[in-house]
């Protein structure tokens, strides 16, 4: 199955990076929408539900990826206003079809 990642003119050289294929996960810090991340078990303002919340949060990145490469909206806000680049990824050959080996630890940086 091929996806798109939309990017904008800044992000290509840093995509194709020293002949490698650089992929950004998205910290949750970056979300455009703040709620994105929260959950229905989670959806009651306790402390114990917001500090969960927290932990997750701060621990969370993903990469955002479209069925439709020609999406007008994420060409909007993810390709520089329709001035960016959308490039397609085949997930079978980048190794994204299985879900448990989607799920990358990575240190913080």
């Amino acid at each position: 199955m091929i996806l798109y990642k939309y990017i904008d003119n800044a992000s290509l050289d840093r995509f194709f990076k020293d002949g490698y294929i650089s992929i950004k996960f998205t910290p949750h810090s970056e979300f455009n929408d703040p709620f994105e991340s929260y959950g229905y078990a989670l959806d009651d303002a306790s402390i114990e539900s917001l500090t969960m919340r927290h932990e997750i949060n701060k621990n969370l990145a993903c990469l955002c990826l479209s069925k439709n490469p020609l999406n007008v909206l994420m060409w909007s806000h993810y390709a520089e206003k329709h001035q960016g680049f959308v490039v397609a990824i085949d997930i079978e050959k980048a190794g994204y079809d299985d879900e448990a080996k989607c799920l990358i630890e990575s240190p913080r940086v």
